[in-house]
């Protein structure tokens, strides 16, 4: 199995904005925030670095930079940087995937263009993994976890209009469960799209064929799907008793269920079980009010400040007092004492 050789960065290149090939644009996640923050900088001091591709039969293709392809289309910019590397589109794809921390993709990014390897360019998951450096494993859980995605979950992770961590780290596990199904996923995700949008509830569930209370369910949790009520398989009545009944020892509890109820549960079960279900958490403590007193506290804060007075820079030193029954404040300025005075009083 013969490597692909490391593609070189040619010169970079002016190039018109309208002549760019963006078939890749929707292989990369949209991040509103960090595009904001962009549009700025790129208002202010211009594209300092080239967008990244390949070039093949003269038309350029955009592997990397769309982010700065979007802000100067905003800015009504026709003409931007562009560095090639190479003809080779599949090496052009290897080089993104292997790029180093401060390009790197995120881990859909990856899938998408593992993906596209696999699918579209015939590439092996051995191949892809040889030519990346990595193991056959790593390839096969990106292309694993793009294959899992819906169309309505992808769409909306891509464009950027729903939390990517959000849905690895919670929304994903969801899928595990027996009850809930990808339609289920895809309801969630599509009312929280669609209210982000700007979209009425009303019209968020005529489009999806839901009810409103579930739309407004969804819109209300901002990312994290709805956990089940817990219900433990005790009567909390039950425990509630036992546990008045034994002064809040859960030692005692936890016996008593086991010899008079016949309930085979883990003490830790048990403790866990009291706290979900509030019995055991101790009562928040109020917060305690002291009365004022006249001339009882205050305050006082000195702060250096330096203002020019006839073009000299004079330090000063502020003195504040703060009374706490009266709320008055007294504030007086000062020279501040110079280093050759500070060295004669020690002296």
């Amino acid at each position: 199995m013969n490597s692909l050789p490391e593609p070189a960065v040619s010169a970079v290149s002016d190039l018109e904005l309208s002549h760019l090939d963006l078939r890749y644009e929707g292989y990369r996640l949209r991040q509103p925030r960090l595009e904001a923050a962009l549009l700025s900088a790129i208002a202010r001091e211009g594209i300092r670095e080239p967008l990244l591709g390949v070039t093949r039969d003269t038309t350029p293709i955009v592997l990397d930079g769309f982010k700065r392809c979007r802000c100067a289309r905003t800015l009504h910019l026709h003409v931007v940087p562009f560095a090639s590397w190479g003809s080779d589109e599949v090496a052009g794809i290897l080089k993104l995937l292997r790029a180093d921390r401060q390009h790197a993709l995120s881990l859909l990014e990856q899938a998408r263009f593992v993906h596209a390897l696999h699918t579209e360019r015939g590439l092996s998951v051995a191949e892809i993994a040889q030519h990346l450096g990595r193991s056959k494993a790593w390839v096969s859980l990106r292309l694993g976890l793009l294959q899992e995605l819906s169309p309505v979950v992808r769409e909306a992770l891509f464009a950027g209009a729903f939390p990517v961590y959000s849905y690895l780290y919670t929304l994903r596990s969801f899928r595990r469960l027996k009850d809930v199904t990808s339609a289920d996923l895809d309801q969630f995700v599509g009312a929280l799209r669609g209210h982000q949008e700007g979209m009425s509830i009303r019209q968020i569930a005529r489009q999806l064929a839901v009810s409103r209370r579930t739309v407004r369910q969804a819109i209300a949790q901002e990312g994290a799907p709805p956990r089940r009520p817990f219900v433990p398989p005790l009567d909390p009545e039950l425990v509630r008793g036992l546990y008045a009944q034994c002064e809040g020892y859960v030692q005692r509890v936890w016996e008593k269920l086991r010899e008079e109820q016949g309930v085979d549960v883990k003490y830790s079960t048990l403790t866990r079980w009291l706290r979900q279900l509030g019995i055991s958490l101790p009562p928040a403590p109020r917060c305690q009010r002291v009365p004022d007193e006249p001339g009882a506290e205050m305050q006082h804060d000195t702060s250096p400040f330096t203002i020019h007075l006839a073009n000299v820079p004079t330090q000063l030193q502020a003195s504040l007092i703060y009374l706490r029954y009266s709320k008055r404040r007294y504030l007086q300025f000062c020279h501040a004492p110079r280093h050759s005075d500070r060295n004669q009083n020690v002296s």
